[in-house]
């Protein structure tokens, strides 16, 4: 999942109920956090930098 604002929005999920189990790190593509989403399962919230296109298909 992807998304344009971890800084803007981090406070607004965690507000929401959002558990996040690896808060946003810097990694080589961008900023991944993870969160556990209504059914249990881990995944991966992708902030990318805007420079970088390595990741689109």
């Amino acid at each position: 999942m992807t998304f344009d604002g971890f800084s803007r929005d981090d406070r607004r999920f965690v507000a929401a109920g959002v558990h996040f189990v690896r808060e946003p790190q810097e990694q080589a593509h961008g900023t991944v956090a993870v969160f556990i989403d209504l059914y249990g399962n881990a995944r991966d919230l992708l902030q990318p930098y805007a420079d970088d296109r390595s990741w689109r298909w």
